[in-house]
């Protein structure tokens, strides 16, 4: 498995000042940043009525309910820790008696 690094004040303060030095080594012009890709998304139109209250741009998400859900299974989690904690002290409490 992967490990996934933390994005830190510090981390972000090196990654900036990386992108800061590769700008200055290699300028870009104002032309080679107009240029877009090949494959970049031209071609894709805009979904009517998306703006104005119309549907989801995707598909139909309650993200509050998903949000809730994630949080109530978190939860969960921590209380299970919690649980197992208190079943191990109590298993070394009745074994100091």
């Amino acid at each position: 498995m992967r490990k996934v690094k933390k994005l830190t004040p510090s981390l972000l303060k090196n990654i900036i000042a990386e992108e800061q030095l590769k700008i200055k080594h290699y300028p870009v012009t104002a032309e080679e940043f107009a240029e877009k890709p090949e494959d970049s998304n031209v071609d894709v139109e805009a979904k009517e009525n998306a703006w104005a209250g119309g549907d989801n741009l995707v598909n139909k998400v309650d993200h509050l309910n998903e949000l809730l859900k994630k949080l109530q299974v978190k939860k969960l989690k921590e209380v299970k820790k919690i649980l197992e904690i208190k079943k191990r002290l109590d298993k070394i409490r009745r074994r100091n008696k």
